[in-house]
């Protein structure tokens, strides 16, 4: 599973999606200005729990790899 990036209208830096933030470092432009903060946390959560995913199936397939 691949997370998307975000990218920063003003600057066009980008970062992956598992790290959340809500301005650019680079800029410090305000990023999702529209977004309540419930919608702000259902997203982090969102994030993380793809992050998540990732790093167990990385997990399981290594154990799978050695246990052959």
């Amino acid at each position: 599973m691949c997370i998307s990036n975000f990218h920063c209208p003003q600057c066009l830096k980008s970062w992956r999606g598992a790290s959340y933030q809500d301005y650019c470092l680079e800029c410090g432009l305000k990023l999702f200005p529209s977004m309540s903060e419930e919608d702000k946390k259902i997203l982090r959560f969102n994030i993380q729990a793809i992050e998540d995913l990732e790093q167990r199936e990385k997990y399981e397939n290594f154990y799978k790899i050695n246990s052959e």
